[in-house]
């Protein structure tokens, strides 16, 4: 699998078996996906609407005569590029983080917890330090939320 960055959402298209029900799958870095319908993540984004520039806040509207699948990979884009948002700029928000299931932030911020390894600890804080996340894949079975 790809390496992701920590926190790099990605967000996918699911359409059920009867062709009906669209969900979008948020997932941030390699943590677990979220599926919801467009319509809660409307809701949501409109309870942090202060949070959202106003750019990004309006939501994609159906056109006339414009494809259906067109019309989800522009409602796609926008779940996506708004939750990158809060989740790059949003995260001591209490409601940010319950919605997209992030952990509360520690007392140390820069404490990442990559699980075992064999790395010396000079190593790992230089490595912190440049943001260079792509060697790791961060694997946390268990701190998902129900």
């Amino acid at each position: 699998s790809k390496m992701v960055r920590k926190d790099e959402v990605t967000c996918n298209l699911i359409i059920g078996d009867d062709k009906k029900t669209v969900v979008y799958g948020v997932r941030i870095g390699n943590g677990p996906i979220m599926q919801k319908t467009y319509d809660e993540y409307d809701r949501f984004f409109s309870t942090v609407k202060d949070m959202i520039p106003a750019t990004l806040a309006v939501a994609p509207k159906k056109r006339l005569f414009q494809a259906e699948s067109k019309f989800f990979e522009k409602r796609r884009l926008w779940i996506l590029v708004i939750s990158q948002h809060l989740v790059d700029n949003q995260q001591r928000s209490e409601d940010v983080r319950r919605f997209f299931h992030i952990e509360s932030p520690d007392d140390d911020d820069n404490n990442v917890d990559l699980g075992p390894t064999s790395l010396a600890p000079q190593q790992l804080a230089v490595t912190h330090r440049d943001h260079d996340f792509e060697n790791f894949t961060f694997v946390d079975t268990n701190r998902v939320l129900v």
